[in-house]
């Protein structure tokens, strides 16, 4: 999957949405969209994975929380190596076109971490970035749903 930029316009456009007016424009909602697919799913322990940013920005995780889902946040060194698997400037997923060697072992580490002493019922990939970065729908029988995908 190719990153687009419009895609992570709209993602990130939830955290302003309160401040922005759109005159003739219909607002979208993809955190909306996200939560009804999960609803859909047995899962109610989501283990959110994104950037720092991301998780700072809180947007996403309020909305699983008001749609009655526990958002799971991964320990602060398996962040700190999913943050790095993204933007390590020799490997990570932005600085390259390809999932290198390094980004896969990264975010494979963190997965395991996540389902293993986070006891998650799925995972979301909540950044564009994870998209492309992450294309198996399981882990170790953990489901992955993809923001994107929802």
């Amino acid at each position: 999957m190719e990153w687009n930029p419009k895609v992570k316009l709209v993602n990130l456009v939830h955290h302003w949405r309160g401040y922005v007016v759109f005159a003739a424009v219909v607002f979208v909602s993809i955190i909306d969209a996200i939560c009804a697919g999960l609803r859909q799913t047995s899962a109610r322990r989501i283990g959110l994975l994104g950037t720092n940013g991301t998780l700072q920005a809180g947007t996403l995780a309020a909305g699983l929380t008001a749609a009655g889902l526990t958002v799971v946040f991964p320990a602060e060194d398996d962040q700190e190596r999913l943050h790095e698997a993204i933007y390590h400037p020799r490997w990570g997923l932005k600085a390259i076109s390809r999932v290198t060697e390094q980004a896969h072992e990264a975010l494979d580490a963190v997965l395991t971490s996540v389902a293993s002493h986070r006891r998650v019922d799925a995972f979301l990939l909540g950044c564009t970035e994870l998209s492309f970065g992450i294309e198996k729908r399981t882990h170790r029988g953990v489901p992955i749903f993809d923001a994107l995908n929802l």
